[in-house]
Parts: C-alpha cells; sequence; structure tokens
C-alpha cells in the first residue's frame, strides 16, 4: 500500500483512496492493473458526461429528449472527442494533475475489454447484469410503443428505461460503472495510430447478448448517435 501511495503521489494527481484517483476537472479514474505482459492504465470511473464536455446546460437531442448533466455525452464524433481530449491533456499539463509522459485517450479494445471483464473469465448471469448494466429489460419493454421493443428481457429489470445518468447501477470489481450497456463506448481498434474506431458494451436498447465482454459494434469517425458514448483512459504515452 505505501508503494502505491508514492507511485500516485508521484503522478502528481489531486487525491487517491485505494485503487481510484482524481486527476484533471475532477475525473474520477479507476487502477486496471498489467496483464497478460500489458502495462496498467487508468480507466474514467464513469463515462464521459455532458457536463464535463459541454457543461451543465444539458443536451436537447433532435427527437426532443432532454439529457441532464450527469446523463453520458453523447451524439460526438470522432473529431469531437479529439479535439475534447486534447484540451483536457492541455489543462492537465498546465495545472499539473496530468503527470509528465502520460496522456489522456480513448481506451484501445483491448484496455476496454480487460476493464470490462475485470479479471472475471466468465459472462455474468442476466440477474447480475440487471444490476450492473442498463439494457433492453422489463422498463424498456413496459415503455414500448406498438410493440418497438419487444425484444426486451421481461424477467429482470435495471430500473432505467432509457439512458441513465452515469454510475447509476452497480461498479464492477475494479469500480469502474457502466461498461456494459446505457451508451456503446468508441474505442480504439488495437493500432490506434490507424485512427480506426468500433463501439463496444451495448446501449440501454441492447439486449442483453449484446453488453458482453467481447460485444462490438462497426463504426467510423463521422458517426454521431444517441446510443454511442466514450470513456477516457490515461495511459503512459508511447516513446516517439
Amino acid at each position: 500500500m505505501i508503494r502505491r501511495v508514492i507511485f500516485l503521489l508521484g503522478l502528481g494527481l489531486l487525491a487517491l483512496s485505494g485503487r481510484e484517483a482524481t486527476a484533471t476537472r475532477g475525473i474520477v479514474f479507476c487502477w486496471c492493473p498489467p496483464a497478460d505482459g500489458q502495462e496498467g492504465f487508468w480507466m474514467a470511473k464513469h463515462e464521459a458526461t455532458v457536463e464535463l464536455v459541454q457543461g451543465k446546460a444539458g443536451l436537447t437531442l433532435a427527437d426532443g429528449t432532454v439529457l441532464q448533466p450527469d446523463h453520458p455525452m453523447v451524439m460526438a464524433d470522432l473529431k469531437t472527442i479529439d479535439r475534447f481530449l486534447r484540451s483536457l491533456s492541455e489543462q492537465g499539463r498546465k495545472d499539473g494533475t496530468l503527470p509528465e509522459g502520460w496522456e489522456y485517450d480513448l481506451p484501445t479494445q483491448s484496455e476496454w475489454t480487460r476493464a470490462c471483464r475485470a479479471d472475471r473469465d466468465e459472462e455474468p448471469s442476466l440477474a447480475r447484469l440487471a444490476r450492473e448494466a442498463n439494457f433492453a429489460d422489463q422498463s424498456l419493454r413496459q415503455s414500448a410503443v406498438d410493440g418497438d421493443f419487444s425484444y426486451a428481457e421481461s424477467g429482470v429489470n435495471d430500473g432505467f428505461a432509457f439512458v441513465a445518468p452515469v454510475g447509476s447501477l452497480k461498479a464492477n470489481p475494479l469500480g469502474i460503472h457502466d461498461l456494459r450497456g446505457n451508451v456503446w463506448e468508441m474505442v480504439w481498434r488495437e493500432n490506434r495510430e490507424e485512427k480506426q474506431i468500433i463501439f463496444c458494451g451495448g446501449s440501454w436498447c441492447s439486449p442483453a447478448a449484446q453488453c458482453r465482454a467481447d460485444s462490438r459494434r462497426q463504426g467510423y469517425d463521422r458517426e454521431k448517435s444517441r446510443f454511442s458514448g466514450f470513456r477516457i483512459v490515461m495511459r503512459k504515452k508511447k516513446p516517439d
């Protein structure tokens, strides 16, 4: 524990508690330890929120849906996200909350999968999934118009018919919320230098089978979707 405290203080982070650390703009990160020869990294505890990306005014979608500041940020394409991450990094370097030699970025596919699995080999049961994930379940089925969501699970209920405020459901063993369900999360393919993206984890209207650690959806960099958001990682930069 003492070595971990020294390590965290060496990062220049604002606060620490066990496996969590608070960094730029108050973003809370959870430690994902090294595995299979790959370095550890910090994964944001929550999906990036409307407030974090664009402020406290909330977000009104084209269909009139109003997202509150603590809802996940949606309708953001790669260009918008990249601009936000550059701004976040610049602020972190100026105020000392981003350590020298580290960066803010989207997760890679393997980083996201490691964080989602959290050292658990098996997929969660349907009952446990309903405690950890906002997906197509009884709440969504009951909200359906003309049977639009007839595929939704009727035997479990996560309590949310549509997208939920971040952190509303139980965290996984690493302390991270909403990796499964709520919104699809944009990640880099393994070679992030090629700027190829995919989406992981399912959303609030996805069947349970799409909320697996290995669930993927193809995407493109200009895509803007009410079903998709993103999450931040903090990792050591690769040498130039």
